[in-house]
């Protein structure tokens, strides 16, 4: 359980020695340049995440502690796709690329409504459609459809934030460009 964090103005190519002579298996980028390393993805979720219970929640393996953190991931997410969305709209009002005035109500109903509302739809031809042809995509936090719930998954023009786990978590902050995310296990996955 050691994470090391490296200011910007102290980082090389050369990863710090591991305290116990392995290598790390996390290094996450920041925006501000700082480098860390880890050994434990909830280690990084806690550098990320707005609750300070996150940490005391890392050694407990009932599942009233696994729910508690999947809570505070999702919520986490659900913040971030809120600014997302947002900055999304009006980048593509401002180039033109998108229409306020033009957009039926279940178009901007999805588009306005918090994240932590899931996307019920938008009526095209006459029907319930769950695909997104809007050339604003729409942002969604993925355990709030199918596999994680009954609700059918939209398609289209969607980013999908997934908490369902700390890997899946990194990977969506990374997606976004939030960090930089690369494990010894895999080849980069940052963004």
């Amino acid at each position: 359980m050691t994470t090391i964090n490296i200011p910007l103005a102290e980082v090389d190519i050369t990863p710090p020695p591991h305290p116990e002579g392995g290598e790390w298996v996390y290094l996450v980028m920041w925006p501000t340049g700082d480098v860390s390393y880890s050994d434990r993805l909830g280690e990084i979720v806690v550098d990320t995440i707005q609750d300070d219970r996150y940490k005391d929640l890392l050694d407990d393996d009932s599942d009233e502690a696994h729910d508690a953190c999947l809570v505070m991931r999702y919520e986490e997410l659900v913040h971030v796709a809120d600014k997302v969305q947002a900055w999304l709209v009006d980048d593509g009002a401002s180039r033109d690329a998108f229409d306020l005035v033009l957009a039926g109500e279940d178009v901007l109903t999805a588009l306005f409504q918090g994240r932590d509302q899931p996307f019920a739809g938008v009526w095209r031809d006459g029907a319930m459609s769950f695909e997104w042809t809007e050339d604003v995509p729409l942002v969604v936090i993925a355990t709030d459809y199918a596999p994680f719930t009954s609700r059918p998954a939209p398609t289209g023009r969607v980013l999908t934030l997934d908490p369902s786990s700390e890997m899946s978590y990194c990977l969506s902050l990374a997606a976004l460009g939030l960090l930089e995310f690369y494990t010894k296990a895999e080849a980069s996955v940052s963004a």
